[in-house]
C-alpha cells in the first residue's frame, strides 16, 4: 500500500479485481468503505489489469491500485502502473477520478505517491504518464511534479520524469 497525507492507495488483487468485475458493491463490502459515483471510469481497465497480474505476481505491486479517501473513508478512483518496468527502466503511471473529487489536489497527490513509491525502486529509471491533449489540468500537474513533455500525436501527450530529474526536485 501507498499512503499520502489524505490518500491509500491499495493494491487490487485477483479479489479486488474480481469483485470489480461483479460488482462495484463487492469492492465497497472487502474495502470495508463505501465507494462515490463514477470512481471506476472504465471496466475495460478492470480487464487489462487482471490479464497484468495473471501474467506475474510481480505486477501486484506494478498495476491497479484502488484510490481511498482517508478521511471521507470512499473508494473515490483508480491509479497505478501498467506493468513492471520494461529493460530501459521505465515505468508508466496513470490514474482515473470520480468526477466530485476532481481538482481538489487530489490527482496530484495520487502522481506524487507513486512517483515516490516508483523510484524506491533501483530497476525504475524513468516513469511515463500520458494525458489526453485537451486535459490541461492533468498537463499542468504533470508539468509541476518535473515530468517533460515528449510528444504530442494522436491526441496524446506523452510525459517522462526522470530520475534525476526527481532527485534534483528532492534536493531542492
Amino acid at each position: 500500500m501507498i499512503e499520502t497525507e489524505n490518500l491509500k492507495l491499495i493494491a487490487c488483487t485477483g479479489m479486488h479485481l474480481q469483485g470489480m468485475q461483479r460488482s462495484q458493491g463487492n469492492v465497497s463490502s472487502m474495502m470495508d468503505a463505501d465507494t462515490v459515483e463514477g470512481w471506476l471510469a472504465s471496466t475495460e481497465s478492470v480487464e487489462q489489469a487482471m490479464a497484468l497480474l495473471a501474467a506475474s505476481s510481480q505486477n501486484l505491486r506494478w498495476g491497479m491500485h484502488i484510490v481511498l479517501h482517508k478521511a471521507d473513508n470512499k473508494i473515490i478512483g483508480t491509479c497505478g502502473y501498467n506493468g513492471m518496468a520494461d529493460d530501459d527502466g521505465v515505468v508508466d503511471i496513470g490514474y482515473a477520478l470520480a468526477p466530485s473529487y476532481r481538482n481538489q489536489g487530489i490527482e496530484r497527490e495520487i502522481t506524487k505517491g507513486l512517483m515516490d513509491n516508483a523510484f524506491e525502486w533501483a530497476v525504475v529509471e524513468k516513469i511515463d504518464a500520458y494525458t489526453l491533449a485537451r486535459s490541461r489540468e492533468s498537463g499542468k500537474i504533470f508539468e509541476q511534479l518535473g515530468f517533460t513533455m515528449l510528444k504530442k500525436e494522436d491526441g496524446l501527450i506523452q510525459w517522462r520524469l526522470t530520475r534525476d530529474d526527481y532527485e534534483r526536485s528532492r534536493a531542492d
